[in-house]
């Protein structure tokens, strides 16, 4: 079985032991450290130890390992402890068990207290893996989230970067998170932006190039202003679309 994410190797846990097949919503990322596991094959013989798991790891030489299948709940997010952070009850009402609408990703620390910082290596692997994981379920910044988020005690994950997480994916892909993207944009639903001065909508694919095209902050405000139109079916072309926008068209 090839691992989901492109980037990864598969190391697949046993599915009768580990993970909640075909059971998850895809709403949040949690991201996790090791607390003492220092590199993939260490984290994999703790899960098989303890019955633990998560989707992903990441090692400090930047390997990435699949444990657990994207479509499944893994098991490295219940429960709620006291003082968990607000944002959960949303999700809590509606799956009880935050496994079975998270992704959750390991980062390999050899310390206990989760203070030594990511490798270069490391640190370019997570930041490409949260980015394609955020792209491809429509996750926005506000929905990653660190594991003490769930459970307040804990230290993990230490010391994650997550400022310079923020502004690397400030420049993979954009949402309506950002106040001036708000200003021009409602969601009808995850995979449809409305313009608020136009009517037209950018939906499916021609979103998902509109919100990363050019890698900066804006992406296609900047370099394709707003829509014009909605899509157009071109004739003679079953399946392929044009729209037009202030700069330009896309197909």
């Amino acid at each position: 079985m090839q691992a989901d994410y492109a980037g990864a190797e598969a190391h697949f846990l046993p599915a009768d032991r580990f993970g909640y097949p075909n059971n998850n919503g895809h709403v949040a990322i949690v991201i996790h450290k090791t607390g003492g596991d220092p590199t993939p094959e260490s984290v994999e013989q703790t899960f098989l130890v303890k019955g633990r798991s998560v989707h992903y790891a990441v090692g400090q030489d930047g390997r990435v390992w699949q444990f657990v299948l994207e479509s499944s709940g893994a098991g490295g997010n219940c429960c709620a402890e006291p003082g968990y952070d607000p944002f959960w009850d949303q999700y809590l009402h509606e799956f009880r068990d935050l496994n079975f609408c998270t992704i959750s990703i390991e980062h390999c620390d050899p310390t206990r207290d989760n203070s030594t910082p990511l490798t270069p290596a490391q640190k370019d692997a997570s930041f490409k893996l949260v980015a394609y994981l955020a792209k491809k379920y429509t996750i926005a910044p506000d929905h990653i989230k660190g594991h003490n988020s769930i459970d307040p005690p804990t230290l993990c994950p230490g010391n994650y970067p997550w400022d310079d997480l923020w502004v690397y994916l400030k420049g993979s892909i954009m949402d309506l998170t950002n106040p001036t993207l708000a200003q021009y944009f409602t969601a009808t639903s995850n995979d449809k932006w409305k313009c608020k001065s136009t009517g037209n909508v950018v939906q499916y694919a021609m979103l998902q190039f509109y919100r990363s095209y050019g890698k900066d902050a804006y992406c296609g405000l900047t370099y394709l202003g707003l829509p014009l139109s909605n899509e157009i079916t071109i004739e003679g072309h079953p399946g392929v679309v044009r729209q037009e926008f202030e700069r330009g068209w896309l197909c």
